[in-house]
């Protein structure tokens, strides 16, 4: 997401906030019906992003909910409240487990095709994709380099 802003506010959660779940967190803020509207329109501007391509743009995650002004002062300006907002909801995760083994197969799939041509030569592109695929599960997986 750009804005200097919003980037050192999330380099400003402390780390004990970072491993909260996000079920723990929302009993202790008892988020407002506003926090709740923001929550969900930056996760849902996150699936536009990772579709399109395109960054988020913080002014769309407020826009109808509340002011920037506000934005700024009650969710960035507070950690425990931004932590929360960042934090994916249960359903979210939920979603992502009962994707994680079709997901697997496939990147599997592609992981096992021949990177080789008829000629004997290497498929650059295709040696590209597996390298990228590989990558991102790797980095998805946390495994430190």
């Amino acid at each position: 997401m750009r804005g200097k802003a919003f980037q050192s506010a999330v380099r400003n959660i402390p780390q004990h906030l970072r491993g909260i779940p996000e079920e723990a967190l929302r009993q202790t803020l008892k988020p407002t019906q506003t926090d709740i509207a923001l929550k969900m329109a930056l996760w849902n501007e996150l699936r536009v992003a990772v579709h399109t391509g395109k960054p988020v743009i913080q002014q769309r995650i407020v826009a109808g909910i509340c002011t920037y002004a506000n934005w700024s002062s009650r969710i960035l300006k507070n950690p425990e409240r931004l932590a929360w907002i960042l934090a994916p909801s249960h359903e979210f995760s939920f979603a992502l487990r009962t994707l994680y083994l079709p997901l697997m197969k496939r990147a599997h799939e592609i992981l096992a095709l021949n990177i080789m041509k008829a000629d004997g030569s290497v498929n650059i592109a295709q040696l590209k994709v597996q390298v990228s695929l590989f990558s991102q599960i790797i980095n998805c997986a946390g495994v430190s380099k």
